[in-house]
Protein backbone atom coordinates (compact mmCIF):
# COMPACT_ATOMS: atom_id res chain seq x y z
CA UNK A 1 0.00 0.00 0.00
CA UNK A 2 2.68 2.66 0.65
CA UNK A 3 4.15 1.58 -2.64
CA UNK A 4 0.97 3.42 -4.20
CA UNK A 5 1.57 6.64 -1.92
CA UNK A 6 5.72 6.81 -2.21
CA UNK A 7 6.90 4.75 -4.99
CA UNK A 8 10.42 3.28 -4.61
CA UNK A 9 12.17 5.26 -7.09
CA UNK A 10 15.49 7.28 -7.35
CA UNK A 11 15.44 10.41 -5.54
CA UNK A 12 17.93 11.94 -7.98
CA UNK A 13 17.05 10.62 -11.37
CA UNK A 14 13.67 9.01 -10.62
CA UNK A 15 14.68 5.27 -11.98
CA UNK A 16 12.34 3.04 -10.23
CA UNK A 17 13.62 0.10 -7.73
CA UNK A 18 16.08 1.94 -5.45
CA UNK A 19 15.58 4.97 -3.31
CA UNK A 20 18.65 6.44 -4.35
CA UNK A 21 20.98 4.24 -7.36
CA UNK A 22 24.53 4.36 -7.60
CA UNK A 23 25.12 6.99 -10.00
CA UNK A 24 23.06 9.72 -7.84
CA UNK A 25 24.76 8.79 -4.15
CA UNK A 26 28.24 9.28 -5.76
CA UNK A 27 27.08 12.44 -7.16
CA UNK A 28 25.53 13.18 -3.83
CA UNK A 29 28.75 12.31 -1.73
CA UNK A 30 30.82 14.30 -4.15
CA UNK A 31 28.61 17.20 -3.10
CA UNK A 32 28.87 16.77 0.08
CA UNK A 33 32.61 17.58 0.18
CA UNK A 34 32.16 20.75 -1.38
CA UNK A 35 33.70 23.77 0.06
CA UNK A 36 31.06 26.76 -0.32
CA UNK A 37 33.98 29.46 0.49
CA UNK A 38 35.32 28.10 -2.83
Amino acid sequence: MLDLVLPRECGGCLRPGEEWCARCARALAALAFVDPGD
